[in-house]
């Protein structure tokens, strides 16, 4: 499982807001990809067991780093 805190069309905020979260302590990977031919950068953090401690530790980044939504995905 992983979590998708957010995805942003801008790289420089992207980079930013990686480099804060990384910071304060979460791991979050940058990466990048292409949706409708057009750049976009995805900050996940990878490497959950269940989906209910993606959410719990979701949760705990929204708060500390005040984000809105995040979604919760299974690794394939």
């Amino acid at each position: 499982w992983f979590i998708n805190l957010m995805s942003l069309s801008n790289k420089q905020s992207a980079v930013d807001l990686t480099v804060r979260a990384n910071k304060a302590g979460f791991p979050v990977v940058l990466e990048p990809t292409r949706v409708r031919d057009k750049p976009l950068w995805r900050l996940r953090i990878y490497g959950f067991e269940s989906r209910e401690a993606a959410g719990e530790y979701g949760s705990k980044v929204q708060r500390k780093l005040g984000l809105g939504e995040f979604l919760v995905r299974k690794q394939s």
